[in-house]
């Protein structure tokens, strides 16, 4: 992966992470509690990608250190 790719996917997962904490922070205006559910989707989402962004990147490192 080229570093404007990876910075890219960074940002975006930072947009998402941030898009589900204001959605969470919202859940006093929606009784059946939507925005909570999605705002906490949108977080775990955004820790899952970057966690598996983390593990390609460090398997790549390892298999090819010369990159």
């Amino acid at each position: 992966m080229n570093l404007k790719k990876s910075l890219f996917i960074l940002i975006l997962c930072i947009l998402v992470f941030s898009l589900g904490e204001y959605l969470t922070k919202l859940y006093g205006l929606d009784p059946p509690y939507a925005y909570l559910y999605v705002g906490m989707a949108l977080k775990l989402l955004a820790l899952i990608s970057v966690l598996v962004f983390c593990i390609v990147f460090i398997v790549k490192k390892l298999k090819n250190p010369k990159n």
